[in-house]
């Protein structure tokens, strides 16, 4: 923040009916600057400070505003700052009038400075947008209660031909006691009886996730538009019972509510319908009032969970604190539930589609865990196979990489591990490389295939190897890494691994063989710790080793420069990077195995040997 934009601390505001002293600046945003202040009282003894603080709110466009000492100065905008400022104004007066125990209670509005206050009392219990980041999210008792009460206070304002506008968790107190107010009214809107804006300047168009797609577009004569608050409504109980910013609304009108987001944590389906009902694309399928919306939640509330769904231990939830949410596109397609990654080409698309149609069923699996984010007990999975057609569909999907269908490739380990990642990150489907119980071979194949068979998989207890075509199971040598393999791929369910900064949806995919793998879905916890310990490319997750690392590579073959012509060879494992040097780690018995580190000095000099 630039602190000259900002009134000196200490500074005397004078109001109509109190004096204030700044005491530090809370917040600046595009229209204004919130201050917190101590109301100076005057009496016939003379000034006298208090320990009464308030929230002070002036008027100050940060794109058109200057300052010369506290003078607020316009420039050649002169006209679009008085406009907006006469709106500020009237707001304020206007929000001065409402009085609800979930609105945060306005004490004046005044001029001074050549702009204009407005002062408030001062809620120092924290947003509860951060509430529920310090919670990851809420049980849907709580979440519910919360919104009643901001359902009623924006059902005040509604009744008063007043609109929010800008409703989100972090417009939103939380007191101490854990009383819920309603803040910042700077998009707010002043309605006539014959439901048109008190002042002429537009609606804001809100934050994206909370405001509907119309409200950019509204256009007088349009009537009161309470749904519009509803709307954010609907997404703020959304936010409350998931930690996840909801989608934008354009990404709800083309691919739909993401109800398998709120499935996936355990969400009744009444309270999914709720929320879908109200932030519906088309404002006239939404509840036309809040009291039609509270009156189902009142319905809800008694059956509701007062309980989180899933519990996060702390050294997860120490994980996520810097993790983004991975929202994507969901489609289903053959019973499965595709959550597309951002940007994927149709074309991809279309042949991913053929390959998840060509997968079929091939049993359930119970896994005995020890030790998982569930606390660990007996996990249960449907398996779908590719069969020995694996190869065939994804030569048929590296070919579509490159439009002239020509992709020189070869199906080396490195290449299909991957591919197996790529495609578990376009997806989040939990593919993998099959195990050696689980190759099918059924295809009728020519002499040839079957003499020069070598089938890529892993066999458990010894890690990954190849079978031949006399079921005979051999050493992988990554020596020769450049020979052809053939694999096969099998995926663990039809539903995909949600992925956010607060939680994911799987365990694992497959038994442990080693506790890290570049084969399957790579969230897997050590044995020997309580960490999280690998990621991959769809994952927000790093992979926990020894040292804080810049950057970390995929989990497949890479080569090892050694220090002569003949000392380098290739490696299962990943490269980690810091302070320009690299961490060579080869993955062993399920753990990370150092076997260098090397300057960009040194790999120069080492790459002129190869």
């Amino acid at each position: 923040m630039n602190d000259i934009q900002t009134l000196p601390i200490g500074t005397i505001l004078k109001g109509e009916n109190y004096q204030y002293r700044i005491e530090k600046v809370l917040g600046q945003g595009s229209f204004g600057i919130t201050y917190l202040a101590n109301i100076k009282l005057q009496g016939s003894l003379g000034e006298l400070d208090t320990r009464i603080s308030v929230a002070i709110k002036e008027f100050y466009m940060r794109d058109v505003n200057s300052r010369e000492g506290t003078k607020v100065l316009t420039g050649s905008n002169s006209g679009i700052y008085y406009n907006y400022r006469k709106d500020f104004i009237k707001e304020a007066n206007n929000l001065s009038k409402i009085k609800h125990p979930n609105i945060v209670k306005v004490i004046e509005a005044f001029e001074c400075n050549n702009t204009a206050y407005y002062s408030m009392e001062y809620i120092d219990g924290g947003s509860y947008d951060n509430y529920i980041k310090e919670n990851n999210w809420l049980s849907e008792y709580e979440a519910l209660n919360n919104i009643v009460q901001i359902g009623e206070a924006i059902s005040f304002m509604h009744k008063n031909s007043m609109l929010h506008l800008d409703l989100k968790p972090l417009n939103i107190m939380r007191h101490k006691n854990g009383y819920l107010s309603l803040i910042d009214f700077g998009l707010s809107k002043q309605f006539t009886d014959s439901g048109e804006p008190e002042s002429s300047t537009r609606i804001g168009a809100g934050t994206m996730g909370y405001a509907p797609i119309e409200q950019a577009n509204f256009k007088k004569g349009e009537g009161f538009p309470a749904t519009l608050d509803i709307y954010a409504l609907g997404a703020t109980l959304f936010k409350s019972l998931t930690g996840i910013t909801p989608p934008d609304a354009s990404s709800i009108f083309n691919d739909g509510f993401p109800d398998d987001v709120l499935k996936s944590k355990g969400i009744s389906q009444g309270i999914i319908d709720l929320m879908s009902w109200a932030m519906e694309p088309m404002k006239r399928k939404r509840p036309q009032t809040v009291e039609e919306f509270l009156s189902k939640i009142n319905i809800l509330l008694p059956n509701s969970n007062k309980e989180k769904s899933i519990s996060l231990n702390n050294n997860s939830r120490e994980l996520y604190k810097n993790s983004e949410p991975t929202i994507k596109i969901l489609e289903e397609c053959n019973g499965f539930n595709i959550r597309w990654s951002k940007n994927i080409h149709s074309h991809k698309k279309a042949k991913i589609r053929e390959l998840i149609q060509a997968l079929r069923y091939v049993g359930d699996k119970k896994f005995i865990v020890g030790y998982d984010e569930y606390g660990g007990t007996e996990y249960k999975t449907q398996i779908f196979s590719l069969g020995d057609l694996s190869s065939h569909y994804i030569r048929f999907l590296a070919i579509g990489e490159n439009t002239d269908g020509c992709f020189e490739f070869n199906f080396t380990p490195g290449f299909i591990f991957n591919m197996i990642q790529s495609l578990e990150e376009w997806t989040s489907l939990p593919f993998r490389l099959a195990s050696v119980d689980e190759l099918r071979y059924e295809r009728s194949a020519c002499p040839e295939y079957w003499g020069s068979l070598r089938t890529l998989c892993y066999s458990n207890g010894n890690g990954l190897k190849y079978v031949t075509n006399d079921n005979r199971l051999h050493e992988l040598n990554l020596n020769n890494w450049r020979d052809e393999f053939d694999f096969q791929i099998v995926c663990d369910s039809k539903e995909p691994v949600l992925i956010t900064k607060d939680r994911f949806n799987y365990p694992y995919t497959q038994p442990f063989f080693c506790e890290l793998s570049p084969i399957g879905f790579g969230f897997y916890k050590s044995r020997m710790s309580d960490s999280w310990n690998i990621r991959v490319p769809s994952s927000p997750l790093f992979i926990r080793l020894d040292e804080n690392f810049e950057k970390i590579s995929n989990i497949t073959v890479w080569h090892y420069p050694g220090p002569g012509p003949t000392s380098g060879f290739d490696y299962l494992g990943i490269i980690a990077e810091k302070n320009s040097n690299k961490y060579y780690f080869r993955l062993e018995s399920g753990k990370f195995e150092l076997i260098d580190i090397l300057s960009e000095e040194d790999i120069r000099e080492r790459e002129m040997w190869t």
